[in-house]
């Protein structure tokens, strides 16, 4: 655990290969010693190895699968970073990747990039660089100098100069460090009193017209009783990105509302829509995503809207079936436990509506604070053709982060074989996903299809399907459409990136 708990590492260390380099005629490298040095110092300080963390990158993975995966994990799960900046660190898209995330990462967490007079940034100087060279993210930053004073500045070396300038920059960083903690430790308390209190979280879908002032004022009122609102989740978004967001946040609350009127809204825009298909629109889609990933759902619509009177015949059948509960009319497959209430009342009743709703929510068990239910799923099977295997270690890191095993059922050419195996595995899994890489989309219909019977025949505990497609050699992701499957049937994700993915099991 690391000495500011809830993060995983204490300090992340960022720096070029190069200057861990090795001169010639030596065994030395500057990095290296850098980190041994930080290690002692902090185990003398926090009395023990280990009770700051650092992250370093050794450059096992550098140049593995997982190089980027790992790098981006180290950064996120940071507290404090150091970046060892020299021209070649400034020369190097990894390091600035680096530099530009965690810049990014630390704005948006609540403690902001600054604790008091201290960034959480640190700018190492292994070099003499005029500033106007230096990236936006290190702009205004003096910095700590370690190099040496000579004409073509280098990294200092061992003894009395570097000893001197490294106390300097560690007297900082740990005034830094201990000026941290505490306002971790109170933001800490707060929301634990917030729990205690019942504090609950509301999403607040997207509304359009008329609904808008209706939703702003609900949210100011529901603000006043102490609940904590999410709300403004798309639009302007593309269809994968707005469910990936919507799924995101609805996974989290204790509480989706949506308010619907007689008018459908704004269709999502959806360039892999097949001419044909039936639009899309925002409140609706996110009524849907509502029903297979909210723990509880309020459906509003108000009393002055006549449902049977809709003038869009496909709306009125849309706001038909939620009233009449008709699970299959609303998307199929996924949605027979949906929990939802569906109410035609005034607008000015909706707040003490809403309030009713999440005290009966605690009062029954509910978890409050914004908690998921349920446990994670335990087994992926990624199903690959022979060609394609490669792709599944994308997705492999963010299965191992959550503790997910991981199985890979290779296929060959014909989709049909090792059809027991493919059954005893499937059984086994909790998440299925079939690889769309190189080999043709045939192939990915014919084992979805194959999987759907087996899944139906034996029973199998399938939590989440979908289809990953990776882009291949720079040319995009490659469009495909999905088989028909039955009513009832699991919904089928389609994933371009291993962020998709972590947005999904978020849910689950």
């Amino acid at each position: 655990m690391a000495y500011l708990s809830p993060f995983e590492y204490d300090i992340f260390v960022s720096y070029a290969r190069i200057n861990d380099r090795t001169p010639p005629g030596s065994d030395f490298r500057w990095v290296t010693h850098f980190e041994r040095c930080l290690n002692f110092a902090l185990a003398q300080e926090f009395g023990g190895e280990g009770v700051v963390t650092v992250w370093r990158d050794l450059g096992e993975v550098g140049g593995s699968t997982y190089f980027d995966q790992a790098i981006s994990e180290g950064v996120k799960k940071s507290a404090i970073f150091l970046a060892l900046v020299s021209r070649a660190y400034l020369a190097r898209d990894y390091c600035r990747r680096e530099l530009d995330q965690f810049y990014r990462k630390a704005q948006g967490e609540p403690y902001g990039l600054t604790i008091g007079p201290r960034s959480r940034l640190f700018n190492v100087r292994l070099q003499e660089i005029p500033r106007e060279e230096l990236p936006a993210e290190l702009a205004g930053m003096e910095g700590f100098k370690l190099h040496d004073d000579q004409p073509l500045s280098a990294p200092s070396p061992r003894g009395p100069q570097f000893d001197a300038q490294f106390r300097e920059l560690f007297g900082e960083l740990v005034l830094t460090l201990r000026a941290f903690k505490p306002l971790i430790e109170q933001r800490q308390r707060q929301e634990e009193e917030e729990c205690r209190r019942g504090s609950f979280t509301v999403f607040l879908a997207h509304t359009e017209g008329r609904l808008r002032d209706t939703r702003r004022r609900v949210a100011e009122e529901l603000k006043q009783e102490g609940v904590r609102v999410v709300t403004d989740v798309p639009p302007p978004y593309g269809a994968e990105e707005h469910e990936q967001k919507v799924v995101e946040e609805i996974g989290k609350v204790d509480l989706a509302v949506h308010m619907l009127d007689d008018a459908p809204g704004t269709d999502i825009p959806d360039p892999e829509r097949v001419p044909g298909d039936p639009e899309r629109f925002y409140s609706r889609e996110q009524v849907r995503l509502g029903l297979r990933h909210a723990k509880s759902q309020l459906i509003w619509v108000p009393d002055t809207v006549k449902v049977q009177a809709v003038e869009n015949a496909a709306h009125q059948k849309f706001l038909d079936a939620l009233e009449k509960r008709e699970l299959d009319a609303l998307g199929g497959g996924g949605l027979a436990n949906a929990a939802y209430s569906f109410i035609h009342e005034p607008k000015d009743s909706l707040k003490r509506i809403i309030m009713d709703k999440l005290n009966e929510s605690a009062a029954s068990g509910g978890q409050g604070c914004g908690d998921a239910p349920g446990d994670a799923p335990s087994v992926a099977l990624l199903d690959t053709h022979r060609n394609d295997s490669k792709f599944a270690q994308d997705l492999s890191p963010v299965f191992t982060e959550r503790g997910v095993e991981v199985r890979i059922m290779p296929e060959g050419d014909d989709p049909q074989s090792n059809d027991s195996r493919f059954a005893d595995s499937l059984k086994q899994a909790s998440i299925f996903i079939v690889i769309f890489g190189q080999v043709a989309d045939e192939w990915v219909r014919a084992r979805l299809d194959r999987a759907q019977q087996i899944i139906v025949r034996e029973k199998c505990a399938i939590l989440l399907r979908g289809v990953y497609i990776p882009p291949i050699n720079g040319a995009g992701v490659r469009p495909f459409s999905p088989p028909a499957l039955p009513r009832g049937s699991l919904p089928l994700h389609r994933i371009h990136r291993p962020d998709t993915l972590k947005v999904l099991l978020e849910t689950l």
